[in-house]
């Protein structure tokens, strides 16, 4: 991990009916084996721990890291980034390149499904 600044942020994730969709623990955990062939784990810039029901996930900014919205959606949901992605109470109008940093309070409105007619 490089030098930098860690910190938090929150997520809440609502379905089309507004209900609030859970987010699991260990988001952006990677399992890993060591040159010694040892079983082990790291994390992205973004990721989640045991907490992430509270919709809290960790944050990790330096230059090196990659602490984009889509990089860690596309880990965990992918198509929420189609939905509207709201951040400190201003839409995001491009989710994938988004850059997050501690604190921010991100909401994600997933969109009904069309029906086919």
């Amino acid at each position: 991990m490089q030098e930098g600044t860690h910190g938090h942020a929150y997520l809440a994730v609502y379905d089309a009916a507004r209900h609030k969709i859970s987010i699991p623990d260990n988001v952006g955990r990677t399992e890993v084996t060591t040159l010694e062939g040892k079983q082990s784990f790291c994390y992205d810039a973004l990721h989640t721990h045991k907490d992430a029901a509270s919709g809290k996930f960790h944050v990790h900014v330096s230059d090196e890291n990659d602490t984009t919205l889509g990089t860690f959606l596309g880990k965990w949901r992918p198509e929420l980034l189609k939905a509207r992605i709201v951040v400190n109470g201003k839409r995001v109008r491009d989710p994938a390149r988004f850059k997050v940093r501690p604190e921010m309070k991100i909401k994600i409105f997933m969109k009904a499904a069309r029906r086919s007619k």
